[in-house]
């Protein structure tokens, strides 16, 4: 495992509502790439995150899934399909 930190390249926005839920999970597929997932846990990436940047982003993914229920893994697949077309055809309705 690296043991050198990452930074996030650009804070993540604020969680306050459905479209900023959507925005965040968007903002994550692009940040994080193909490794994101929402169930993975801010510390368990690799090369891992700094304390402060995994914490917000456990409390950014907890606002996330209070706005969108499961619907938040349906949203995160069709970002990734936007963003990595390669992976597969189509969205998950």
């Amino acid at each position: 495992m690296n043991t050198a930190n990452r930074s996030f390249k650009s804070p993540p926005p604020d969680v306050t509502n459905v479209r900023s839920a959507r925005r965040f999970l968007e903002w994550c597929v692009g940040e994080i790439g193909l490794g994101y997932h929402p169930d993975t846990q801010g510390a368990a990436y690799d090369p891992p995150l700094g304390e402060s940047d995994a914490r917000r982003l456990d409390q950014l993914h907890e606002a996330a899934f209070n706005y969108l229920g499961d619907d938040v893994y349906r949203v995160a697949f069709n970002y990734y399909m936007k963003k990595f077309p390669r992976m597969g055809k189509g969205s998950v309705s």
